[in-house]
């Protein structure tokens, strides 16, 4: 009954050991787009070999060797380079020893004698050691920057492999030796524990840096992009503005030519003069960069189906930096757009008032009710996270840059996004 005993308590905590793997694979090296088939068939591959071999032969090294081998052949199944799937393999194996040697540690404070209880007794390790697995596994996961996108160094992989390296071979060390007293071995399993999650928090720090460094270098770009585009569409509307005036004259010149005696083409001429004078302006307030970017984007919008309500009151000359303010503009109304696309009667609400040097930003869309939300935040529900749906991270971060704020409200209808900056006039 006991043998029993142990090896469902056995494949139990092996299958549980596979899936704390493979969330762990999935937490710091994402989907590499393999077949769903390998990846099973390596996870299969770890069960039988390390089964067969720590059966048949039961050797500490041995373990440890061939657990690293398999761990290493999951990880190809997930992204990442070579050296991060070598330091995350040999991540999770210290987590695996680690979840041991605080067992044995707990064993040791309680002065339990697992051997004299046979297979009970092993069946008893099998599920402690799970429990810890567990308690490790949600500890890491706390961490809150560990990201999939990032690439170590291999400066920073070699130090994590030295550090792993040198932990495992002093804990095997201090617990074969029978003469040493349990509170230093208890000791070390707390200095392991320490230490692995001080190699976790280095990884999480790293890659928080890591994102922030992208974000900015993200946000620098668009910034850049949307001001030139800003600056080409006032050149645009120069060149639109003066060719509407010449051909509205050349058309009255042709309509003086035709005369009474061409009613058709007097008609004619007065439906195009009189369509070119029905072109939209939705915004006209003379400050070129606000009006270019609002024109165009909302006209984008007008031909999306979505119906324009504005409220525009801004000074001519703003002296505070435009490529802020086109940027929140831009990607405020980019997002109220992608919103309009999926459902019937869309419409945008934008109000842009200059009040005392704060000017107010608020745009107001419906949209289909649901929203991503990640730690508090919106996210995108697009496939590529990695270049779109930081809209409203860039309008924070745009906000922030000129020492705003920025409010964000939403309900089951309507989406709204208020950011006040504090800007500067010219004195004219």
């Amino acid at each position: 009954m006991g043998e029993i005993l142990y090896w469902i308590a056995y494949f139990i905590s092996t299958f549980f050991e596979l899936y704390m793997i493979s969330q762990c694979m999935e937490m710091f090296l994402g989907d590499d787009g393999n077949p769903k088939l390998y990846t099973l068939g390596a996870y299969i591959l770890r069960l039988v070999v390390c089964t067969v071999q720590y059966t048949l032969f039961p050797y500490p090294l041995l373990n440890t060797a061939v657990g690293l081998l398999t761990l290493i052949i999951i990880s190809v199944c997930y992204g990442g380079t070579h050296i991060k799937k070598l330091v995350v393999s040999v991540i999770i194996l210290m987590s695996l020893f680690t979840a041991e040697a605080v067992l044995a540690g707990i064993v040791a404070i309680a002065h339990v004698d697992i051997e004299s209880q046979g297979n009970t007794g092993a069946a008893f390790v099998c599920v402690g050691i799970s429990i810890v697995l567990a308690l490790i596994y949600e500890t890491i996961r706390a961490f809150k920057n560990i990201d999939k996108e990032f690439n170590l160094t291999v400066e920073f992989g070699a130090v994590i492999l030295l550090l792993c390296v040198i932990i495992f071979i002093l804990e095997t060390t201090i617990f074969r030796q029978q003469h040493i007293d349990n509170s230093v071995k208890i000791l070390s399993v707390v200095c392991m524990l320490i230490v692995l999650f001080i190699i976790i928090f280095l990884y999480d720090t790293i890659s928080k840096n890591y994102k922030e460094k992208m974000h900015s270098r993200i946000f620098e770009l668009e910034k850049n992009y949307y001001y030139r585009q800003a600056e080409m569409l006032q050149v645009k509307n120069k060149e639109l503005s003066e060719f509407r005036h010449d051909i509205n004259n050349h058309l009255y010149s042709l309509a003086g030519m035709a005369g009474d005696n061409n009613p058709e083409i007097k008609q004619y001429i007065e439906g195009i003069t009189h369509r070119l004078q029905k072109t939209v302006m939705f915004s006209d307030t003379g400050n070129i960069a606000i009006d270019s970017i609002l024109n165009y984007k909302l006209s984008v919008a007008k031909d999306n189906n979505v119906k324009i309500f504005t409220n525009i009151s801004v000074p001519v000359h703003i002296v505070s930096d435009a490529e802020i303010i086109v940027t929140i503009l831009s990607n405020l109304l980019d997002n109220a757009i992608e919103a309009g696309k999926k459902i019937d009667n869309p419409y945008i609400k934008i109000k842009i008032i200059y009040l005392k040097g704060l000017l107010s930003i608020e745009v107001i869309n419906n949209y289909n009710g649901m929203v991503n939300t990640k730690k508090g935040k919106v996210v995108t529900s697009k496939q590529n996270k990695e270049f779109h749906g930081i809209g409203l991270q860039n309008v924070e971060t745009a906000v922030n840059e000129n020492n705003g704020y920025l409010n964000i409200n939403y309900d089951e209808k309507e989406f709204k996004v208020e950011a006040y900056l504090y800007v500067e006039t010219e004195k004219l």
